[in-house]
């Protein structure tokens, strides 16, 4: 059955989209008051390579082409266009608010392996039963800033930071992922600040991009 697929969430459209879907179909905006939901008429089905590249190519040419956008996750589809105003109508601050930090903004990712091994103080902290309310809530703070924190990538954080407009974390086994949210225009001087650190430190990571802001989208 086909579905609406929303592609992406932009703000103020300079121009007509003149850009198809992956399924050939011409994409078009939903929304209103300069809230936008791309969408195109598309049957949704498992991804593939090919199928996620191509969707890649399309959220790079309309970051290209559109000053803010969102990217959506591959197959987010709903039942029609009036659901898809009703989503942008029950999410429109956050949203707006997220597309106002990445206008102008590209993804940068840093990537490392974090092998610092068990035992430490905060993880026997996090690993001891809570014996209170508030201790419970402090052990929850703790892993709440651990989460967000990627010790082995500190010297290139810091020297990073000048150019960073926001940044996100995300851990999956030893490898931690670091994205940043960087003026288009300042990519070359923060990855000449990054690899320059890295290299400084003898700090294995490995950074890629630009990307469109897949990391930033609520």
């Amino acid at each position: 059955m086909t579905s609406v697929c929303i592609y992406a969430i932009c703000g103020r459209m300079t121009g007509p989209l003149a850009c198809h879907g992956l399924g050939g179909e011409w994409l078009r905006p939903v929304g209103n008051h300069g809230l936008w939901a791309i969408v195109g008429e598309w049957t949704p089905c498992t991804p593939t390579l090919v199928l996620l590249q191509r969707y890649d190519a399309l959220q790079r040419t309309l970051a290209d082409r559109l000053p803010a956008v969102l990217p959506a996750r591959f197959g987010t589809c709903v039942r029609d266009a009036a659901e898809a105003a009703q989503v942008l109508a029950a999410r429109e601050g956050e949203l707006r608010d997220a597309l106002e930090m990445v206008r102008g903004g590209v993804q940068m990712t840093l990537r490392t392996v974090e092998r610092d091994g068990a035992g430490t103080k905060a993880e026997a902290v996090l690993q001891a039963p809570a014996r209170s309310g508030a201790a419970y809530l402090r052990s929850r703070a703790l892993a709440a800033t651990r989460e967000g924190e990627v010790a082995a990538l500190e010297p290139v954080l810091a020297a990073a930071k000048p150019w960073i407009r926001a940044q996100r974390v995300e851990k999956r086994g030893e490898v931690a992922s670091v994205f940043h949210l960087v003026p288009r225009e300042r990519v070359d001087a923060y990855a000449d600040a990054v690899l320059a650190a890295a290299a400084g430190a003898r700090i294995e990571a490995a950074l890629s991009g630009p990307f469109p802001a897949y990391a930033f989208t609520p």
